[in-house]
């Protein structure tokens, strides 16, 4: 990887004392006299993130704090259809200026966007790098660009917002923006638009969004490329375990094992860098991995859990809380979930208080919360300090708890709705779904169709009718390539994402072939052609609710109403398929007892 990060104490010491240099180098006699004229300089702001920004925490081994460089291994990055290496992506970053990538929990996002930040101090390369993780917005509710000049003045209270402006609009600024995915469900449509605004107000700005992938996978981020982190191969999975401060002979064998069988058998999880670090300490103590991800995280859990249970000399650990391993569990999911509807990923020490204690009081346990926190920290390590705050070593350790922790016990429909809202990004329901698929159907599954379906029209007959059906499953109508030849396309909503989520774990691609050549019979040719001609002309999309009347007639004499029936019918079909393979199952139950 030709993007180095830094290598130690003494490294990050020189080049921090270096980054006044760095800014020199970087502006001209113009912003010299920008800077004497508003007094206020970058450097304490650059210094203080290239410190924060170097290090992170071992949270599964230890509390040790390390160079970031010494566990990070830098993995492919695709573009289209082509792979880049970490450095030859920055060029391309460089070249295409406004990109988002996308990658599921644990693929090393956020340390793929620290090593470029490192990187560019360190190769004093002419650019500017400004840093913000999203999750920041929460707790302000003030704007991207409020939020970032806020965390600038913090260095110096002088920095305003012409300064700041003046940084976005000039040649050579870079911002990362880290963690999309971690923005409040309700504000997401919000900084969506504000993402876009700064694509858009300032051309020469370089913005490297990191997220996990959304239910509309960026297709309205119009002036942003979508990349993604490749997952491992062997000779980076061998590389990320040789770098991990572990009892040696237990990577050498669990690398031993990677090599032969362990890493194309569970590529799922060896080819992903956080699970692939938990295997270890999984293998360790069962020597196998189990194939459903949510077992794998259970074991994960024991292996935490007896891992600080007894130490290497045979003594007992000091408890704090004296919880037995399925006490610990059942209060930590509860404080999993109750966070996890929240949206918090991180918590204030107050806060991480009053959560646990709730959830103790709950379980009527008479255990103290400052003590179930130190159980957490030291002897179990499922949360962990960052900063003055505290988060899970991992949100992926989050949404496992959360998921036993919903059909394990009695939850309202309505904490379903909620926490399942994020099915498209993040692991909650397809764990849940593995545990217990009948609860998530009755809870979640049914009473979303039910609902889409009752927005379908009864008589369709009408123009506004089979606009309102079209409208139920997509938001608008667009310009598309296929295949060189232009189309007319229509854009998902929530709906139809729902639908497609339906689609692939139900396994219903039989019935959309049948339905296909149901649907799609007629030659529209003609009437797309007066579509573009008469209606997107120069535009590339419209959204369906701004057609008039002349417009909906178009749309209505292309046909497109058939793909409102081709998706209610669809819909209708997975539900009848689920009611009828719960009765089936039912049935089998009754025969095989009274047969």
């Amino acid at each position: 990887m030709g993007m180095e990060t830094t290598g130690s104490v003494k490294e990050i010491k020189d080049l921090v004392i270096d980054t006044s240099q760095f800014i020199t180098n970087f502006f001209d006699k113009d912003y010299q006299k920008f800077a004497t004229k508003y007094n206020f300089a970058l450097n304490d702001y650059l210094k203080a993130k290239l410190v924060n920004l170097s290090k992170v925490k071992m949270a599964f081994f230890s509390s040790q704090v390390v160079d970031l460089d010494e566990i990070y291994v830098a993995q492919y990055i695709s573009l289209g259809s082509k792979l880049y290496s970490q450095e030859s992506f920055f060029e391309l970053l460089l070249q295409h200026k406004k990109v988002v990538v996308s990658a599921t929990a644990g693929s090393g996002k956020s340390c793929l966007l620290k090593s470029m930040f490192i990187s560019i101090i360190k190769n004093k390369n002419n650019l500017l790098p400004l840093f913000l993780e999203l999750r920041k917005v929460n707790e302000t509710n003030d704007s991207i660009f409020e939020t970032l000049r806020t965390d600038i003045a913090i260095y110096n209270e002088k920095f305003n917002k012409d300064n700041l402006n003046y940084l976005l609009d000039r040649e050579g600024t870079i911002v990362f923006l880290d963690g999309f995915d971690e923005v409040n469900h309700d504000l997401k449509d919000r900084f969506t638009k504000e993402i876009n605004n700064l694509a858009d107000k300032y051309p020469n700005l370089i913005i490297l969004v990191s997220s996990r992938p959304e239910y509309n996978l960026f297709s309205d981020w119009s002036l942003y490329n979508v990349a993604h982190i490749q997952p491992l191969i062997l000779p980076q999975a061998i590389d990320v375990i040789k770098k991990l401060d572990y009892d040696s002979e237990v990577r050498a064998r669990f690398i031993l094992a990677l090599e032969t069988t362990l890493f194309s058998k569970h590529k799922s999880f060896s080819s992903n860098p956080l699970l692939l670090t938990i295997m270890l300490v999984t293998y360790e103590q069962f020597g196998d991995i189990p194939d459903r991800v949510y077992i794998f995280y259970d074991l994960a859990y024991h292996a935490l859990f007896n891992k600080h249970d007894v130490s290497k000399q045979g003594f007992l650990r000091k408890s704090s809380t004296n919880l037995d391993m399925y006490e610990l569990r059942d209060i930590f999911a509860l404080f999993s979930l109750f966070t996890y509807s929240k949206q918090m990923f991180e918590m204030t020490e107050d806060e991480t208080h009053t959560f646990l204690k709730k959830c103790l009081i709950h379980s009527k346990s008479e255990v103290m919360e400052k003590d179930l926190k130190l159980e957490l920290l030291n002897n179990v390590p499922l949360l962990m300090r960052d900063g003055l705050n505290y988060c899970f070593t991992h949100r992926s350790f989050q949404e496992y708890f959360t998921a036993y922790y919903i059909v394990n016990h009695a939850v309202k429909e309505q904490v379903f709705e909620r926490v399942c809202e994020r099915y498209y990004s993040d692991n909650v329901v397809d764990m849940a779904f593995s545990m217990n698929k009948s609860i998530i159907e009755d809870k979640w599954i049914l009473p979303k169709i039910n609902k889409i379906l009752e927005l379908k029209p009864v008589d369709i007959t009408t123009i506004d009718r089979k606009i309102t059906l079209i409208s139920v499953f997509f938001n608008r109508i667009e310009e598309i390539e296929d295949r060189g030849k232009k189309e007319i396309g229509f854009t998902h909503n929530e709906n139809s994402n729902f639908l497609y989520y339906l689609i692939k774990k139900y396994d219903c691609h039989s019935q959309i072939i049948h339905l296909n050549n149901k649907y799609h019979s007629h030659d529209f040719t003609y009437e797309e052609t007066d579509f573009f001609e008469l209606v997107l002309n120069d535009k590339q999309a419209i959204m369906l609710e701004e057609l008039n009347d002349f417009e909906k007639n178009l749309v209505c004499r292309m046909g497109s109403s058939r793909y409102g029936e081709w998706s209610f019918e669809l819909i209708e079909y997975i539900k009848s398929l689920i009611l009828t393979n719960r009765n089936d199952s039912l049935d089998d139950i009754e025969n095989f007892i009274f047969d």
